[in-house]
């Protein structure tokens, strides 16, 4: 695959990043889910999983951007 493909391949997609507010319960998981192949296909198993930390919580945030395609 030649430079251009590449950047044309990374025109036809956003970097999405996800960062959210969630009062959970001790043990419980966050994930972002969706129609789209990158957000599991409403699959939570193969969603977006979100972490948190104690200083953090409760914010959830994932670890790197998704990249999905243009809505």
């Amino acid at each position: 695959m030649s430079d251009s493909d590449q950047s044309d391949e990374a025109a036809d997609y956003v970097r999405v990043t996800f960062d959210v507010s969630a009062h959970t319960q001790f043990g419980e998981v966050v994930y972002v889910v969706g129609s789209a192949g990158a957000l599991g296909s409403w699959e939570w198993e193969q969603g977006v999983p979100l972490v948190t930390t104690p200083q953090a919580y409760p914010r959830w945030f994932a670890t790197g951007p998704v990249m999905m395609p243009p809505a």
